[in-house]
C-alpha cells in the first residue's frame, strides 16, 4: 500500500478549529480568543440544569429558570403550586441559539452562560440555551435541522401536559407554551430566522405550541457575494470582520456553495421570498450594532421584512461591534439590550409600544450603570428589598474575579446542576486543555456529567451487536473490532490469483471520508498498452450503523472482485448512524461520484495515476451489499432523476447484493424467520431505528422504495440491474417484490439471481466460500456483458 503525505492545515479558525488536508478536524477548548470582559453576575435568582433534546445525536440544551415567589413582571397566567398560598406565574419561553459562525462555541462557554443567566433573571423567562452540530464536521443545514429537533422536543413537552407522559417538571410548572420566542446571536440569529421561516412556510409544525410569539435576532450572521458598504469598509485585520466571516462560511456552507446560498443569504435565488412566508412569520426584533461589519446587511434584512409587510423593529446600538453582548454580557450596552428584549417579550410594558405590523427603528445609546441584580425579584417595577448594604452597591451586579479567560474542559470536574442554586463559580476553575481530537472520534467524547437529582446516570438505550451502544444521554460508544469475522478468520485470494495493489484515497476532505482503491497490478499504471478496466464503486453493508472498507471481510471480497472480474474497485466509507442519520450516507455517495467526475475531467497530475493508467470511465458500475446495496439503489435512482451529483451521470450498471430494504408491513419471509437467528428481524428493526431520521418509520423512502412518500421510480432511465440474494435471507420476499416492481415499471434489464441455502450477508460471513465464488462469477458476467456508455456527459 502506498504511503500518504503528512496532512497540513487547510483552514485555521481562531486556533479553535483546524481543518487538515486529509479531512481531519481538530478542535481546541482554548477560547482565549473570545474573552469575557467584566465577569459573570453572581447571586442572580436563577436555577439551571442540562437536558438532552436529541439522544440520537447527543444534543443538549441548558434550561434556566428564575426562582422565588413572583418572577418579576406581574404578567402571565397564575398557577397554584404545592402550597395553598404560594402562586407562581407562568413565564415566556426563550429558545436561544449561541453564535460562533456555525463552527465554534457551546452553551457551556462562560460568555453565553452569563448572558443566559441575565436573560432568565431580568426578562424574566425560561431560557433554553441550545447546542447544535457544528461545521465543518456537520455542514449546513445540520444546525437548522437540529433547531427543528429542539422544537419537536418542545412540542412533545407541550403535548405531554395533562397526558400520561411526564413532561419536564420545570417546563410543566413554569412555561407558558403560548409565549414561545426563538432567539439567537450571530449564527444563532441566522438559525432563529430560519426557524421562523420554516414555521411560516409550513415546514415546522408546532402542534400544541400553536405559533411563535416572536423572533429576537442579535446581529444575525447573514452573507452574500457582493460586499455591502459596511463590509467593504471593514479592515481585513478586524478580529470579528469579513475575513473571519468569509472563512466560517467556507467551513459551514455545503461544499462548493457560495455566500449567496440560501442558508447564508435570505434574498438569494432559491430563498423563500418574504412575501410567501404568510401570516405565520412572527414579529421580529433585530438588534444591530452600528460598528458591525454586517450592519448594512442587517439593515437591508429589516427593510425587506418591512416591504413584505412583516412586523419588525430595528434597534441600533451606537458605538458597538459584532458580539458585544457575548464579549461583555454585564456591560452598559448589554444592560440596554436586556431592557429592549424585555419590552419586546412582555409586550411593551414600561417601554415603547409593541410592534403593530410595521417596522420601527430607534437607536440605543450608552446609559449610566443601573441596578442589575434586583431584576427578576420584585413584581411590576423591578424593585426589591435588599439586605443591609451600602446604598452605592445595592442592586448592582457582583463580579467574580477573573485573571484569565475561562476554559471549559471535558476532563474537568462535572458542573453542579443542583436546582436550588446557580453555581457560576464552578465554571471559572482553570483546567488544562485536552489534546485535539479528530472528527471521527468526536461523537463519542461527551462530558461525563455527574448524576444528580435532575440528571440520572446514563444507561444503554440501544446495543447493536455489542459493537455500538447508544446511551440515554446521547453518547455513542463504538467497539474497535471489525463488523463480523467467520470463526476461521478471513484469507486473501489464493496465491495463483492475479496480484492486486491497493491504497486509501480521501474523496471528501471536509468530512474526512476515504475510499480504498483496488487495482489489478497489471493495470495499475503500467503503460499505455494496458487494457482499461471497468470501475466498480462499492459500498459496504452494516445497517448504516457499523462497518468500514477496512474490515477484513469487505477487504477480502473487494480483493477478489478486483482480481477476478477484473476491475478497478473503489470501496467507499460513508458517515454512519446514529451520529449521522440518513440521508447522510446517500449524500456521501453523491460526493463520491462528484470526486470521480473530477478524476475523469482532470488532466495529468489532477487525476490519480492509478485511475489514469487503468480505468475505462465509460464503464462505471455502482454496487454494494445490504445497506450498501440500498445506497447503490438510491445512487442509481438519483442518477436516473439527475439528482445524484453536480454532474450528469450515466451508470453502466447497478449490482445489488441482498439489498437492505424495509417496510412497516411484514413479509412472509420476515415473519417466518427465527427470532434467535443471526442477522434477525429484531436487529434489522433496531438498525432502522438508529439510521432513519428521528421519528420516521420503516416506510420512509430511505428504507422502503415503494412507501407512501417514496418518489416514483424512473425505471426507464435506470441502468442494467443485477440483484443477488440467498433464498434463506429473511429479506428475500422484499427483494423479490423489489425486482418484480422494477420490471413492472418497464425496466426489463433486471436480473435476480438467488443462491440456494444462503442467508443474508453470506459473502461477508464467508468471502472465500463457494457461494461467494459463484457470486463473483455472476458479477463478472454482468460487468463484462454490459456495453460502455458515454460517462459523465454534459
Amino acid at each position: 500500500m502506498s504511503s500518504s503525505t503528512t496532512p497540513h492545515v487547510v483552514e485555521d479558525c481562531l486556533g479553535i478549529v483546524q481543518l487538515l488536508s486529509d479531512g481531519t478536524v481538530r478542535r481546541s477548548t482554548d477560547y482565549s480568543m473570545v474573552p469575557l470582559l467584566g465577569g459573570v453576575p453572581s447571586g442572580l435568582p436563577v436555577e439551571w440544569k442540562d437536558l438532552v433534546y436529541d439522544a440520537a445525536r447527543g444534543l443538549r440544551l441548558r434550561i434556566y429558570r428564575p426562582t422565588g415567589e413572583g418572577t418579576g413582571t406581574g404578567a402571565g397566567e397564575e398557577t397554584k403550586t404545592t402550597t395553598t398560598t404560594e402562586k407562581k406565574k407562568k413565564l415566556p419561553v426563550l429558545v436561544y441559539f449561541h453564535g460562533g459562525g456555525f463552527c465554534i462555541a457551546s452553551f457551556e462557554l462562560i460568555n453565553f452562560h452569563a448572558g443566559a443567566l441575565r436573560l432568565a433573571a431580568e426578562l424574566p423567562a425560561l431560557v433554553l440555551s441550545a447546542d447544535y452540530r457544528l461545521a465543518p464536521e456537520h455542514r449546513l443545514p445540520a444546525a437548522f435541522d437540529d433547531a427543528e429537533s429542539i422544537f419537536a422536543w418542545l412540542r412533545a413537552q407541550a403535548d405531554a401536559a395533562g397526558s400520561a407522559t411526564e413532561p419536564d417538571p420545570w417546563l410543566a410548572e413554569s412555561a407558558d407554551m403560548a409565549r414561545v420566542f426563538v432567539a439567537g446571536d450571530s449564527a444563532g440569529g441566522t438559525i432563529a430566522h430560519h426557524v421562523a421561516a420554516r414555521h411560516a412556510s409550513g415546514r415546522l409544525p408546532l402542534g400544541a405550541l400553536r405559533q411563535l410569539a416572536g423572533c429576537v435576532l442579535l446581529w444575525p450572521y447573514f452573507g452574500g457575494e457582493r460586499p455591502t458598504p459596511s463590509e467593504a469598509a471593514c479592515p481585513r485585520d478586524e478580529p470579528l470582520g469579513t475575513a473571519l466571516f468569509d472563512q466560517m462560511w467556507r467551513l459551514a456552507l455545503p461544499v462548493g456553495a457560495t455566500r449567496d446560498h440560501p442558508y447564508a443569504n435570505p434574498f438569494a435565488p432559491g430563498s423563500v421570498p418574504f412575501l410567501d412566508l404568510g401570516d405565520g412569520f412572527p414579529p421580529v426584533l433585530v438588534l444591530d450594532p452600528d460598528q458591525d461589519a454586517l450592519h448594512d446587511r442587517v439593515a437591508e434584512y429589516v427593510a425587506r421584512l418591512k416591504d413584505a409587510g412583516k412586523a419588525v423593529e430595528l434597534v441600533v446600538f451606537e458605538g458597538q461591534g459584532h458580539g458585544f453582548f457575548v464579549r461583555e454580557p454585564c456591560g452598559e450596552a448589554s444592560d440596554e439590550l436586556i431592557r429592549v428584549v424585555r419590552r419586546f417579550v412582555h409586550g411593551g410594558r414600561g417601554g415603547a409600544a409593541p410592534l403593530a405590523g410595521e417596522a420601527t427603528a430607534r437607536r440605543a445609546r450608552r446609559r449610566s450603570p443601573r441596578r442589575l441584580a434586583s431584576r427578576g425579584r420584585g413584581a411590576g417595577d423591578g424593585r426589591t428589598s435588599t439586605t443591609a448594604r451600602d446604598e452605592r452597591s445595592r442592586g448592582r451586579p457582583r463580579f467574580l474575579p477573573q485573571s484569565a479567560p475561562p476554559r471549559l474542559d471535558p476532563r474537568a470536574p462535572p458542573l453542579d446542576l443542583r436546582p436550588e442554586a446557580s453555581r457560576v463559580d464552578a465554571l471559572l476553575s482553570e483546567s488544562p486543555s485536552p489534546p485535539s481530537i479528530s472528527a471521527a472520534a468526536a461523537p463519542s467524547l461527551r462530558r461525563d456529567w455527574r448524576a444528580g437529582p435532575n440528571v440520572p446516570p446514563p444507561h444503554v438505550v440501544e446495543d447493536c451487536l455489542g459493537m455500538l451502544q447508544l446511551l440515554s444521554d446521547g453518547t455513542v460508544k463504538r467497539a474497535p473490532s471489525p463488523l463480523v469475522l467467520p470463526d476461521d478468520g478471513v484469507s486473501v485470494p489464493s496465491a495463483d490469483a492475479p496480484a492486486v495493489r491497493w491504497k486509501d484515497v480521501v474523496y471528501d476532505e471536509t468530512r474526512g471520508l476515504s475510499l480504498r482503491m483496488f487495482v489489478p497490478s497489471a493495470g495499475a499504471g503500467d503503460g499505455a498498452g494496458a487494457e482499461k478496466l471497468p470501475v466498480l464503486v462499492y459500498f459496504h453493508g452494516g445497517g448504516f450503523c457499523v462497518g468500514s472498507f477496512a474490515d477484513p471481510n469487505f477487504h477480502a471480497f473487494c480483493l477478489r472482485l478486483a482480481a477476478e472480474l477484473p476491475a478497478v474497485v473503489l470501496s467507499a466509507d460513508y458517515r454512519l448512524a446514529p451520529e449521522h442519520r440518513l440521508p447522510a450516507a446517500f449524500d456521501d455517495a453523491g460526493r463520491l461520484f462528484s470526486w470521480l467526475h473530477d478524476q475523469t475531467a482532470g488532466a495529468g497530475a489532477a487525476t490519480d495515476p492509478w485511475l489514469a493508467g487503468s480505468t475505462d470511465f465509460g464503464r462505471v458500475f455502482v454496487s454494494g451489499d445490504s445497506a450498501g446495496a440500498n445506497i447503490a439503489h438510491h445512487a442509481a435512482a438519483s442518477a436516473a432523476a439527475g439528482d445524484l451529483s453536480s454532474v450528469r451521470l450515466d451508470l453502466a450498471g447497478c449490482v445489488l447484493l441482498y439489498p437492505y430494504f424495509g417496510g412497516e408491513q411484514r413479509t412472509e419471509s420476515e415473519a417466518a424467520y427465527p427470532p434467535d437467528g443471526f442477522l434477525n428481524l429484531a436487529l434489522f428493526d433496531q438498525m432502522w431505528r438508529l439510521a432513519l431520521p428521528a421519528g420516521a418509520t420503516r416506510d420512509h423512502p430511505a428504507a422502503n422504495p415503494f412507501g407512501p412518500d417514496s418518489p416514483a421510480l424512473r425505471a426507464a432511465q435506470l441502468p442494467p440491474l443485477l440483484v443477488a440474494a440467498g433464498d434463506r435471507d429473511l429479506l428475500i420476499d422484499r427483494i423479490r417484490d423489489y425486482v418484480a416492481r422494477v420490471k413492472a415499471a418497464g425496466h426489463e434489464r433486471t436480473e435476480l439471481v438467488e443462491f440456494p441455502g444462503a442467508g443474508h450477508g453470506f459473502l461477508v460471513l464467508d468471502p472465500d466460500g463457494e457461494a461467494a465464488a459463484e457470486l463473483v462469477r455472476v458479477v463478472r458476467r454482468f460487468v463484462h456483458g454490459a456495453g460502455a456508455v458515454d460517462q459523465f456527459g454534459a
